[in-house]
């Protein structure tokens, strides 16, 4: 989400694990406290997408958020 691909950004996921990576992401994103429950991703999905989440964080929030998840809505 607007960070350069470098390789401490960069993970080696299967289709499936990048799916959920992407789920989980939006939950924390735009999911509301009450609302969706948790997605079911392993705990390292969980993890690479809390991981990825706070280095966004860290980085000031640059991007779009909703135009990063929506690249992959359909996959």
């Amino acid at each position: 989400m607007g960070g350069p691909d470098v390789p401490g950004n960069i993970a080696m996921v299967c289709d499936t694990g990048h799916r959920s990576v992407h789920v989980f992401l939006a939950w924390m994103l735009f999911g509301e406290p009450g609302g969706d429950p948790e997605p079911d991703c392993t705990r390292t999905e969980k993890a690479m997408g809390r991981r990825g989440h706070e280095a966004w964080v860290k980085s000031g929030r640059p991007g779009n958020p909703h135009a990063a998840y929506a690249l992959h809505v359909d996959a």
